[in-house]
């Protein structure tokens, strides 16, 4: 007499469709901080760009050339 089959039965887990969601709210939550970040260099990169010519803000900037004309 033959051993008898055992089928393995997974009763519970996540389906498919649950990882696929959560996958992909963890890739668009990082492409926001990607860009927030991004902006945030940006912005420090300017400031101090600006500092060094010696404006210390791009609204200071404006008036002095509104000055000049």
């Amino acid at each position: 007499m033959p051993p008898p089959v055992v089928h393995t039965v997974v009763g519970g887990g996540m389906p498919g469709w649950q990882i696929a969601l959560i996958v992909a709210g963890a890739a668009m939550l990082v492409g926001v901080v990607a860009v927030l970040a991004d902006r945030a260099w940006a912005a420090r990169r300017q400031a101090t760009a600006l500092a060094a010519l010696g404006h210390d803000h791009p609204a200071r900037q404006d008036l002095h050339l509104q000055g000049r004309s």
